[in-house]
This record gives structure tokens, sequence and C-alpha cells, in this order.
């Protein structure tokens, strides 16, 4: 069974809505075959479904009635009020046994903050940023920190 939906604010809405359009113009800039996703959910086991903020999944394009992503490679989240680091360790434990996925990125907009987990050999390796450039390898996109919080 999936988690309830958590109740959303303004500022959640807008950093979830800057999130794609960065990863939706990198993907444009680097004419990649990516596509950047909201309000899908990807399946974590038979009983467990998560619907993230923001996806980006790369190769054929889905079917148009596809209302899950079986191979995600970037997972965003934005984090705000009461969902949490209780909600923040579970869904990095499910989104962890996605095999497709490289980066899970975590948006803190009160701190205006991006916890970045990337996937390693040995699971994953988490930084934080408040500045800078975020490089996400594979697929090769990059997104400017300051963008995603210039409206929060």
């Amino acid at each position: 069974m999936s988690p309830p939906k958590p109740y959303l604010t303004a500022a959640h809405v807008r950093l979830k809505g800057a999130a794609l359009r960065s990863l939706t113009n990198e993907i444009a800039r680097l004419e990649c075959e990516c596509d950047a996703l909201l309000g899908m959910s990807v399946r974590i086991d038979d009983n467990t479904d998560r619907e993230p903020d923001v996806l980006v999944r790369c190769g054929p394009r889905l079917a148009d009635d596809a209302d899950l992503v079986p191979d995600p490679i970037i997972i965003a989240d934005v984090i705000t009020g009461t969902s949490g680091s209780a909600d923040r360790a579970a869904k990095l434990a499910d989104y962890a046994r996605l095999r497709t996925l490289k980066h899970y990125l975590v948006l803190l907009p009160e701190q205006r903050t991006v916890v970045h987990h990337r996937r390693t050999d040995d699971g994953f390796r988490t930084t934080c940023l408040r500045e800078g450039v975020l490089e996400l390898d594979p697929p090769w996109i990059t997104l400017e920190v300051a963008l995603l919080f210039a409206d929060a």
C-alpha cells in the first residue's frame, strides 16, 4: 500500500515546478532521449508504489497510457513541513531498491539545500549543496542549485 499524499504548500509546488523546468531544459539542451515527468508513480514492490515529485527516465518514450515508470534514473522530492526526516529515510530505503535509479535528490526549501544521494558500487554517497552546480552523471545533466530555489 502506498503512503498517503502529504499536504502541499505553494512553496512545495513552486520548487517542484522549478525542478521540472530545470531538468526539462537540460534534457532539451542535451538533445538526449530522456523525459522529465511529474506525478508518475514508480513500483517498489508488489505492495508499494511511490509517487515522487519529479523523475527522469531515459530510453524510448513511454506509451501514452503508461501510469508507472519502470526505470527512473533520477528522482527528486521536495520535503517541506511535516514530511520530515522519517519520510526521507523511508523514501531513500524504497528508492534504493530501484536498480535503475542513479540519483535521488531531496530538495529542502527552508534550508535552500539539495541533498544528493548518488548510487555508487557500494550503495549511495550523499552530498549536500547550497550553491554551485549539481552534476547528475549519468545522464550528464547539470543543474544550477540557485535556479532551483529562485522562486522558493
